[in-house]
């Protein structure tokens, strides 16, 4: 370009010039949004972390920490009981003011979600930049596991407050009055924090019900991911023998089968039904043969223990 210019007179290769700058101002539609993004550099988290989420933020710190800095937090309780937390990063030096912050959740039971909401509401009045909370697991309803549903005095307190022994549920709708839409209450709670700009990024993991992400809105918007890629490789490694998915019903199914069906088109794919015998649960074959083949289960409610890669990847 500039050799051609420099053959031009002095007023048209100004001219020339002038307009190779602009060009190079404008995004052409037509180059990969992936060539267009690759010269922003990546944002510097800074991360708080509930105790139950540690581990994570140090797996995150390990991988990238130029990209990562953790600030452990002091969740303490006063003697009656109530929250008494100092949240870290803010001295001696504040690293929160004016920085993205990054906040990994875990509300596993209503204490601990109402102390992390005490946080969240001082961190988006700490004039931060943006804030991301990255909540793998969303609480919109719990059922004990392996306890029957209707005697209250059979739930010890380990079992209630214990992450391992509750499941997600479905507590999004109600069908008769009286009961309680808990994942309405949990979505505006996320919505009406304080305004920190931008909405806050909800990131969620495998939500159970799709149609959850509409209710947040106003200050915070649903961010929705899987970490079903990260089972596609495993499920291609040449170490892998398994030849079938099965999954346990007809809601795990209509939910991921197109995803393994177009990574494995010649698999068989095998749904389950559950039948009520009284107090048990009978699971039958409903569609597909696993007859000599190896089996993996999907259903759309298991836990991921690490989600360090995708998270780095979904954070963009």
């Amino acid at each position: 370009m500039q050799e051609v210019a420099a053959t031009l007179d002095g007023g048209k290769e100004e001219e020339e010039k002038e307009e190779e700058k602009e060009s190079r101002r404008k995004v052409n539609p037509s180059t990969p949004m992936k060539s267009v993004y690759a010269e922003i550099p990546d944002r510097h988290y800074q991360i708080i972390a509930h105790p139950a989420q540690e581990e994570l933020a140090l797996r995150l710190v390990k991988h990238d920490p130029k990209r990562f800095t953790y600030h452990p937090t002091n969740w303490s309780k006063f003697k009656d009981g109530t929250d008494n937390i100092e949240v870290g990063g803010f001295n001696p030096v504040n690293y929160i003011r004016g920085a993205h912050v990054l906040f990994l959740a875990s509300f596993h039971n209503n204490d601990v979600t109402l102390s992390q909401f005490h946080v969240l509401n001082m961190l988006c009045e700490s004039f931060v930049e943006t804030m991301c909370v990255i909540l793998p697991y969303w609480p919109f309803g719990t059922t004990p596991i392996d306890l029957p549903r209707d005697p209250v005095l059979s739930k010890t307190p380990q079992q209630l407050t214990s992450p391992h022994n509750f499941k997600l549920g479905t507590m999004e709708r109600v069908v008769r009055e009286g009961q309680v839409a808990t994942a309405s209450t949990l979505a505006r709670l996320f919505s009406n924090l304080p305004r920190v700009g931008k909405p806050i990024r909800v990131m969620v993991y495998d939500l159970h019900t799709l149609q959850n992400r509409f209710y947040l809105s106003g200050n915070a918007l649903a961010s929705l991911h899987t970490a079903i890629p990260l089972l596609i490789n495993e499920l291609r490694s040449p170490e892998s023998k398994i030849s079938c998915i099965a999954f346990p019903d007809e809601g795990a199914c209509k939910r991921f089968s197109t995803l393994f069906s177009t990574e494995f088109p010649d698999w068989p794919v095998v749904t389950c039904g559950k039948i009520r015998d009284g107090d048990r649960r009978v699971v039958t074959i409903q569609d597909g043969d696993p007859k000599d083949r190896h089996v993996i289960i999907v259903d759309d409610l298991v836990q991921v223990l690490d989600l360090t890669n995708i998270i780095i990847a979904d954070l963009g």
